[in-house]
């Protein structure tokens, strides 16, 4: 492994060029400092309560991907089967482009189960914390998970911030 790919995590990944399985004690990272995009998956119904855990992340300096923790109404020129498309390209998009999602499992809902699987799709390039209890089988594939947000954003902080202080 590289010198300077920082990141405090386990993974298991397959090589095809060493033919088989290798064990890495660290996940490349390409930003400064530990410094990661990282998507909020959750309930459009917690929108508004999760935008102040957004505003943690970015105050770490972290970038967070998920602009749904912004959107507003339908524009009136867009039908609904429209718009609707246009947001799940939209936020599938920013689940690819993250490093890290952030899963907040306070309520079910589909959406937020649809962005975590495509990132159990890519779990060699994503880190996958849950916030709250499991509810499905796939939230056990997380690498990570917290009773609450605060044990999260503590972790985040003391894993990843520790040259920003």
């Amino acid at each position: 492994m590289e010198k300077g790919n920082e990141c405090a995590h386990v993974v298991v990944l397959i090589d095809g060029s060493e033919g088989g399985r290798r064990r890495l004690d660290r996940l490349p990272l390409d930003r400064k400092g530990g410094r990661m995009k990282i998507y909020i998956a959750g309930s459009f119904e917690d929108q508004k309560a999760l935008r102040p855990h957004a505003e943690s992340l970015w105050s770490l300096g972290h970038e967070v991907t998920g602009s749904w923790l912004n959107e507003v109404a339908r524009p009136v020129y867009l039908d609904k089967a429209t718009y609707w498309r246009k947001l799940a390209i939209k936020d599938a998009a920013e689940v690819y482009e993250a490093d890290m999602i952030i899963l907040d499992n306070r309520r079910s809902s589909g959406g937020k189960n649809t962005e975590w699987g495509i990132g159990i799709g890519q779990h060699q390039k994503k880190l996958l914390w849950l916030v709250g209890e499991p509810s499905t089988v796939f939230h056990e594939l997380c690498d990570k998970q917290f009773a609450t947000w605060a044990e999260c954003l503590a972790e985040l902080k003391a894993t990843f911030n520790k040259e920003n202080e």
